[in-house]
Parts: structure tokens; C-alpha cells; sequence
């Protein structure tokens, strides 16, 4: 059936285009293997976690900073990558990434303790910054405007084969083997991976352009990642600077736990240090005649911004999703970890076919449907979760999560180039900005959607007293704790959804009666 519909829509002969050179075929398998690559060197670590604080027989918070660490480093430094990609050329920058993610893989296998552990995935974090904020700017270098959504779906479609690899394989792994052939996981794969992309560095438009004089302040550099630090680090202190004694998917739950003064007094200063850092950034910036960080773009280039913005709400839905689910599963539900990983499955699975025709259409002619939709869809299945999770069985709960993912697979390839195409004589600016974009969504997503889903629930003593004598009141309570935290995310999911769709003409197209349709 999907074979019919993608040759009823020319898909597989404008697929066989992409491949009609050699630089493009070189890229897209670059581009796949290295997406693989930073999905399988990411998911592990957050896997790992509760077994690695046992083994090393250290505290959770000390555990979790390897999961920090990798945030801190890949959303502070991924603008810098991008410029350092401008002046010394994508190629070089893209590969080192990999070759650091294979050897800090490699090392963080045999860590003798948790401080080396915690040190090789700060390093895994920097190849992952090196390589995707470069991998568009190759994209972009290597592919026309109507190429780059079919262009953009096959390393997604590798990141979510590299997601479902991780939900199946590392389980088990954790169960039945060692922590340690999960990380190592990531030497064999990455070598596979220099391999596909070590031909990169023979292509001349990859190369510098020594024409153009591409100059770096890298004091400014260092205001922007501090400040990005500082803001991460101040959406999350109060989770992370506290006791704590579930797994880091539960992380949440100490906000339930009552106000931690220790942690609101640690809060406070690294705040105001944030405000500090971001006003002498802002006032530095104002006097560089090459500004690390062009807000120009934003005032200039609405189209620009309009997109930045719908890809952040995004990023947000998709990382609340992730938080959310397990604890409905666990909690609301009563199964195990192994049940809320497989309820996901079914919805990740859509990734391996969905980027491929959402890239299609946008190519073909980028109705002004499609983003806003795709949106839609999100906040569609994640409303029908919030209503009817107490009704349906637990894989009612993935049925409900394919409409979700459904509108996740096929927003992510057409904001991706959507944003590209927007700022095209400035592709490190928007891969940097796209990039950066991405990683904060990510937090701030999850950091609002437990924060939501804690001040929902009652004191931790009650919910304790309440799982001993009444598990039914006790799973209510979740299940309502999840109903008022994801309002929240499809409120946000709505304005991304208005956003979008002003800025793809959608709304004119309506009151004109031309919405454009599939030829």
C-alpha cells in the first residue's frame, strides 16, 4: 500500500535524484551514520543512569550529571561549532565529531569511576555539538532549496532508527549484561561511521571560502555559552541540586517533595547570574561590527524568526512527551519501566517512512498546511491522551501517541528546511541557531512539564500513605497530575500552531479559498 502511494506521488524517482551525484550520495550516507551515531551515543546515557549510581555506588544527582553535562555542552557550544565550520570548513569540524563521539564512547566504557564517566560523556556532548551544528550547513551547501525536505528526512529517519535500536536493544543490555556494553555500543557504530564520511573532506565547496573573511570574537563566544550554561543551569537547580532517590525519569518528583530552600538559595544567585551575563552580552554585541550573535536576523527576517519559534515550541512538545508518558505508565498505570519504553515504540516506528513523505510534499510545493498540521496533529494526540488515558487500555495509550508522533514526523524534515531556506546566505548563523533551538526546547519542555505535573500532585508523605492503602486514589491522582500538565503543552503546542501558520500564509490562504493542495 505505501509503495503504491509513494509511486502514485512520484516519490521514488524524486528520491533516485537525490543520489544522482557523487557528493550527494557521499552527504546523505554522512549525514545518516553520523545522525545514528549522536542518537545511539545519547540514549544510553540516560538509560544507564539508575544502574551506573548503583554500580559506582554514588548518589543520583552525582549519577545524573552525565545526562547535564552532555546538555550543558552540546546546547552552549553549538553556535561557536557552526562559525568555527565557516571559517575552517564543515567538513573538518563534521568528522572530528564523529571521532570524538567513537574514542569518548570507547573511554566512557571503562571508566574507573563516575568522574571519568561524567568527563567522557562531556566530550561525547562536544562531538555531538561539532556534528550537528555542521550537518546542516552540509545540507544546505550540497542540496537546492526544493531538495532539502526530502534531504532532511533521511538522517531523521537514522536518528529514529538509532531511537528504536536503543528502546529495544539497551534494556536488556542494562538487565542482563553490563552498563558498560551499552557505552561501548558506540565505538563499533562510530568506526562504521568515519568510514561513511570520511570522503567529505575532498569536496571543494566544503571547504572555506577564501573570499570571504570570516572573523570570530571568541570572547563574545564565551559570554554566549556561559550564558547558556547559566540558563540551563537555573531551569533545572532545584531538580538537580537536591537529594534525590528515583531514576532520572523521576527526577520530577522531588518538586513534590516540598520547597527546597538550599536549592532556591543556590537558584536565585545562578539567575541573576544569567540576567548578569546576558546584559553584558547584549551591550558587547551592540559594539562589534561582527556580532557573534546576529539579533539583526530576528528583526530583519520575520519569516526567520516566525520558523525558529515553531521549531522551538516543537522541541518542547517533544521532550514533554517523553517525560510525561512514562510517568502516566508507571505511575497512573502501575506497569514497569519496560511497558512505558514499549508504549513509545509504536509512535517512534512512524520515523522510519512519515520524514520521507512530509520532505516530499514540502519539496513539491510546501503547502501552508503542512507545518501548522503537523502541529495540530501533536496537540490532537495529546489532548485525546489527557481525555481518555483512564479510559483505554495500556496500548490504547500508543494508539493514542501514533497521532502525536504522526504530527512529529512530519513536521521535523519541513521545519528543518523551512528554517534553512530562510537565512540561506547565512547557513552557520541558522544551523547554530537551529541547533541551539533544539537543545533548549528540550529542557525547558521537560523542565516546565514536571514542574506542571509536581505541583499538581499532594505532598510526597501523602502520596506515599495513599500507595500503601489506596493504589487506585493513588494512580487517579497521577492520571489527573497528567491531564493538567498537558494542557499546558497544547496551549503551547497551539501558538506554535498560529505561528506557523501566519508565517506559511496559511490564514490568507483560507479566507482566499486557495489552499494549496497535493498535484
Amino acid at each position: 500500500m505505501l509503495k503504491k502511494l509513494f509511486d502514485s506521488l512520484n516519490i521514488v524517482s524524486a528520491f533516485k535524484v537525490m543520489g544522482s551525484t557523487s557528493e550527494k550520495k557521499a552527504v546523505l550516507r554522512s549525514l545518516a551514520a553520523t545522525q545514528l551515531l549522536v542518537q545511539i551515543s545519547t540514549i544510553p546515557v540516560a538509560l544507564t543512569i539508575p544502574t551506573v549510581k548503583d554500580f559506582f555506588e554514588t548518589d543520583l544527582i552525582t549519577a545524573s550529571w552525565t545526562v547535564i553535562i552532555r546538555l550543558l555542552i552540546l546546547s552552549s557550544t553549538v553556535l561557536l561549532f557552526a562559525r568555527l565550520g565557516q571559517k575552517h570548513g564543515y567538513a573538518p569540524i563534521f568528522i572530528g565529531g564523529a571521532i570524538l563521539i567513537t574514542v569518548a564512547s570507547g573511554l566512557a566504557a571503562v571508566s574507573p569511576d563516575i568522574y571519568f564517566l561524567i568527563l567522557f560523556n562531556g566530550f561525547i556532548g562536544l562531538g555531538a555539538a561539532m556534528i550537528t551544528a555542521t550537518a546542516n550547513p552540509i545540507l544546505t551547501a550540497t542540496f537546492a532549496p526544493n531538495e532539502r525536505g526530502k534531504a532532511y528526512s533521511i538522517p531523521i529517519i537514522a536518528a529514529r532508527v538509532g531511537t528504536l535500536m536503543g528502546m529495544i536493544a539497551f534494556g536488556p543490555l542494562l538487565e542482563f549484561s553490563s552498563w558498560r556494553f551499552v557505552f561501548l555500543t558506540g565505538l563499533p557504530i562510530g568506526l562504521w561511521c568515519l568510514w561513511n564520511v570520511r570522503g567529505l573532506v575532498k569536496f571543494d565547496y566544503l571547504k572555506p571560502d577564501k573570499s570571504k573573511t570570516v572573523s570570530i570574537n571568541y570572547f563574545a563566544a564565551f559570554l554566549f555559552s556561559s550564558m547558556i550554561i547559566a540558563l540551563v543551569v537555573s531551569l533545572n537547580a532545584s531538580g538537580w541540586f537536591r537529594n534525590a532517590s528515583s531514576g532520572i525519569n523521576t527526577l520530577w518528583s522531588d518538586l513534590s517533595n516540598g520547597v527546597d530552600l538550599a536549592s532556591m538559595n543556590l537558584q536565585i544567585p545562578i539567575i541573576l547570574c544569567f540576567i548578569g551575563l546576558t546584559i553584558c552580552f547584549i551591550i558587547f554585541q551592540r559594539n562589534d561590527e561582527t556580532p557573534f550573535f546576529r539579533f539583526s536576523y530576528f528583526k530583519e527576517r520575520p519569516g526567520f524568526s516566525m520558523a525558529v519559534f515553531s521549531d522551538f515550541v516543537f522541541h518542547m512538545s517533544m521532550m514533554s512527551t517523553v517525560v510525561l508518558i512514562p510517568i502516566l505508565v508507571q505511575e497512573g498505570r502501575g506497569y514497569g519501566p519496560l511497558v512505558a519504553s514499549w508504549v513509545l515504540v509504536p509512535g517512534q516506528s512512524l520515523g522510519l517512512f512519515v520524514p520521507i513523505l512530509a520532505g516530499f510534499i514540502f519539496d513539491k510545493n510546501d503547502p501552508p498546511w503542512l507545518r501548522p498540521g503537523s502541529l495540530l496533529l501533536i496537540v490532537l494526540g495529546i489532548g485525546s491522551l489527557a481525555i481518555f488515558s483512564n479510559m483505554v487500555p495500556v496500548w490504547g495509550i500508543a494508539l493514542l501517541l501514533m497521532i502525536a508522533f504522526l504530527g512529529t514526523h512530519a513536521f521535523q524534515a519541513a521545519s528543518n528546511a523551512n528554517v534553512m531556506n530562510n537565512l540561506e546566505e547565512d547557513s552557520a548563523f541558522a544551523s547554530g541557531t537551529l541547533e541551539m533551538d533544539r537543545q533548549l526546547g528540550h529542557t525547558i519542555g521537560s523542565t516546565i512539564s514536571a514542574t506542571v505535573m509536581a505541583l499538581a500532585l499532594p505532598a510526597a508523605s501523602v502520596l506515599e500513605k495513599l500507595r500503601l492503602e489506596s493504589l487506585t486514589e493513588y494512580q487517579n491522582i497521577y492520571r489527573e497530575g497528567f491531564s493538567t500538565a498537558t494542557s499546558i503543552v497544547i496551549f503551547t503546542m497551539l501558538s506554535g500552531a498560529i505561528v506557523a501558520g501566519i508565517q506559511s500564509g496559511l490564514f490568507k490562504s483560507l479566507r482566499a479559498g486557495t489552499l494549496r493542495k497535493l498535484p
